[in-house]
């Protein structure tokens, strides 16, 4: 596929002291904003990710589709293979 990748970690207290104090002021305030859809919290990054980890917690495993498990079925038939048990 003739692809590249590069990966590069940058203290950024090297350039800026209290980094991690002035965003999260920023966060904060981001957060204060009035958000775009009434009775929606004003999201940043991370936010969406964690609160799907949260929800996967209370369930004990991550949710599927119901049409993502009625495929899983129909392939396990046409490959005679065991339908997968899935709760």
């Amino acid at each position: 596929a003739n692809l590249g990748q590069c990966f590069i970690a940058i203290d950024p207290n090297a350039f800026e002291d209290e980094f991690e104090d002035r965003l999260q002021k920023l966060i904060n305030y981001c957060r204060t904003l009035p958000p775009s859809e009434s009775g929606k919290p004003v999201l940043v990054a991370g936010d969406p990710e964690r609160l799907h980890m949260a929800k996967c917690e209370k369930l004990g495993g991550i949710p599927y589709p119901q049409s993502q498990i009625d495929f899983i079925q129909d392939l396990a038939r046409k490959l005679k293979v065991d339908i997968p048990k899935i709760k």
